[in-house]
């Protein structure tokens, strides 16, 4: 398998979507911010079209907590 790159990303989101997605990882053992960042955006390029095994294997790797 090769080395998975990873870069940062900022983006502004309003307060009220925030204080929700916060509520959300704090009451989840073993949520992260990362983790949930990552899931939503490998469910989007999933359900838009993109259908390759390395996406797939990021989106189950969120979902579930561990890699594939």
């Amino acid at each position: 398998m090769k080395q998975q790159t990873e870069i940062g990303i900022q983006a502004d989101i309003p307060e009220e979507l925030f204080v929700e997605l916060k509520k959300h990882v704090d009451s989840k053992d073993g949520m992260s911010w990362e983790r949930l960042i990552i899931g939503a955006l490998s469910l989007y390029l999933l359900q838009n079209g993109v259908n390759n095994k390395e996406t797939n294997r990021i989106y189950l790797e969120s979902l579930f907590g561990y890699q594939v």
